[in-house]
């Protein structure tokens, strides 16, 4: 059987490589070019530093446990973050300041689940940018079966 042999030739520029590259594979050659061991070859250093710039390394953000288990309450929290961001420009600075408010919450909530959730749904009803204890006797605009959960 004859072989067929093709020869091909492909150009690619440093720049064209790198932007066909992820965030972890440039950290990687960043890395290897670094390296005292390759110093000699490379030639170009303005191309070390367009690695660095390229590369930006991810924030992995810690999820924040939430007081309550509740799907509700998880879902009434992720609208109140996304309120605060849309209507008052405002996102957690750290975890620990979401932590603090959830706290805060729990505790004018009394520990109760649907008892924080009023206090959320309150707080943007009146176009609140913070969240406040309910007043003494508040009762939500709920059926019967949710109030018995509600005191």
């Amino acid at each position: 059987m004859p072989k067929i042999t093709k020869q091909f030739t492909l150009e690619i520029t440093p720049e064209r490589y790198i932007d066909a590259c992820s965030g972890d594979e440039i950290y990687e050659l960043w890395l290897l070019l670094s390296n005292p061991k390759y110093k000699g070859v490379i030639a170009r250093q303005d191309t070390v530093e367009k690695l660095k710039k390229a590369y930006k390394p991810k924030k992995k953000k810690k999820k924040v446990e939430l007081p309550f288990s509740g799907t509700a309450f998880e879902a009434a929290w992720q609208e109140w973050k996304e309120y605060k961001a849309k209507e008052h420009g405002f996102k957690f600075k750290s975890a620990i300041s979401e932590r603090k408010a959830l706290k805060r919450l729990q505790t004018d909530s009394g520990n109760n689940e649907q008892r924080a959730i009023a206090i959320i749904n309150r707080s943007i009803e009146h176009g609140w940018s913070g969240l406040f204890p309910l007043p003494a006797g508040y009762l939500p605009r709920v059926n019967k079966t949710q109030r018995k959960d509600f005191k």
